[in-house]
């Protein structure tokens, strides 16, 4: 596909990422030379210098060939104004990334009159990531999948751990448990184990399992179910007061802490009920006054990576029982990783994610519901989609059948019929309208059900 991509920021450059990995030919546009030149330097891309959302500039990208136009700078009017322009101009889609609310209020007007295929709200998508994150029990990495029926672990294998030492053959058969350990990655190298593969300390696992073996096998793990009640908010921007919205309509009670004034000022106003104190988010002092040490949970969601970094560090040290973390950079990522702090939330790389999924579905337009979720892992080494069977070229047949031939790197973990999960194993079959989960190495692009079939 042609791909144009105007802003090389946090979110272009994800994209970038994740789209040149697909071999698209894309064409980036800033106003910032040295974000172009860092792009085209670093991945098979070209780039224009300019505005985005400038006539004479569009059509230098000569919009009628573009199949994508993704408009994801900091600039909701920009966005906006650029993919008007780009539909005049004859691009097949567009997407825009919005995050105020009164643009987003009046979205079907934009939709109608800017031409404006796929609208995205980073702020607003992680906020719902973390009101997620915050219903899950203490200490533990779940997505959910086939609307929460079937739930993915991620998991770290500590020196202790009650799995490190075991095969996969002895998990099941101690724990008693329906699951499937889809992925393990060792150092750099992530890898499909068999069940006889022997898990060792510093392994970063994941597990896929319906929601009621799951529960199972948390339960036998001894992962406490403690219910998050009270939560300390450190830093209250756009995510922040998404957020706020959201745990006002739950039973969980919220105090935030804001280094400016006026904010604080705006915030309490806005919700009367939400205790907000002012203050240093790097202040120990301060934070163990508010009674941190008291706290289920600290998120923390202020504007710089290392003053999450630190303010997640602390409540880890205090012993708060969940702690989550905005980042922009992935190295703060890793380092929250090392310390058993996976509970890592990225504007960018949520939006880019959504974005590539979207991409994929224009690439397959006969299957325009077929992937239904797209979730990346292992440091985007990973993917794992959820796929509905809506045409198959092996219908009915046998994943142990000769004529049903899986490309290298994937893996159909888990089938679901008529509301009953499975585990599949090699007498399973897809049938029509089954929801599929499949995991794939990422950079091997499945679109649809027939992309994990090797070519015959």
């Amino acid at each position: 596909m042609k791909i144009v991509i105007v802003g090389a920021g946090g979110v272009g450059t994800w994209l970038v990422r994740l789209l040149a990995q697909e071999h698209h030919e894309i064409t980036v546009i800033d106003t910032k030379s040295q974000l172009i030149e860092s792009l085209t330097d670093h991945y098979e891309v070209s780039g224009i210098c300019g505005s985005g959302a400038s006539y004479s500039i569009l059509k230098k990208a000569c919009m009628e060939a573009v199949d994508a136009f993704l408009a994801v700078t900091s600039s909701d009017e920009a966005n906006i104004m650029a993919c008007q322009i780009a539909k005049e101009l004859g691009a097949g889609h567009t997407v825009a990334r919005v995050s105020d609310r009164e643009y987003l209020d009046d979205i079907e007007y934009f939709r109608q009159r800017s031409g404006i295929d796929y609208v995205i709200n980073p702020e607003l998508e992680v906020a719902e990531e973390i009101l997620y994150l915050l219903q899950l029990p203490s200490a533990v990495n779940l997505q959910p999948f086939m609307d929460g029926s079937v739930l993915l672990l991620e998991l770290n294998i500590t020196e202790h751990h009650p799995l490190a030492g075991m095969s996969l053959y002895e998990m099941r058969k101690n724990f008693g448990v329906s699951v499937l350990v889809a992925t393990v990655t060792r150092g750099n190298k992530t890898f499909v184990p068999r069940g006889n593969f022997v898990l060792q300390p510093e392994d970063e696992i994941s597990v896929l399992a319906p929601s009621g073996q799951m529960e199972k096998l948390l339960e036998q793990l001894g992962v406490t179910k403690r219910k998050v009640r009270k939560v300390m908010m450190v830093g209250c921007g756009r995510i922040g007061q998404y957020l706020a919205e959201k745990l006002q309509k739950t039973d969980m009670k919220l105090k935030i802490i804001e280094f400016n004034r006026e904010t604080c000022r705006q915030l309490s106003e806005q919700f009367p009920g939400v205790k907000v104190a002012y203050g240093e988010s790097l202040d120990e002092k301060l934070l163990s006054e508010e009674g941190l040490d008291n706290y289920d949970a600290c998120v923390s969601l202020t504007e710089a990576d290392a003053r999450n970094l630190v303010v997640s560090m602390l409540a880890w040290s205090r012993d708060v029982p969940k702690v989550i973390t905005k980042v922009l950079d992935v190295g703060y990522a890793s380092v929250l990783s090392d310390v058993q702090l996976d509970n890592t939330v990225s504007p960018y790389e949520i939006c880019a994610n959504n974005i590539l999924r979207y991409i994929r579905v224009l690439e397959n337009t006969e299957h325009l519901q077929q992937i239904r979720k797209l979730y990346r892992m292992a440091d985007n080494q990973v993917e794992v989609l959820e796929l509905s069977a809506d045409r198959f070229a092996k219908f009915g047949v046998e994943l142990r059948d000769k004529e049903f031939k899986l490309r290298p790197d994937i893996l159909v973990a888990t089938i679901i019929r008529n509301g009953v999960v499975q585990i599949p194993d090699g007498h399973s079959t897809i049938e029509p309208g089954d929801k599929v989960i499949v995991v794939s190495a990422a950079d091997v692009k499945v679109s649809d059900l027939d992309d994990i079939l090797q070519d015959q």
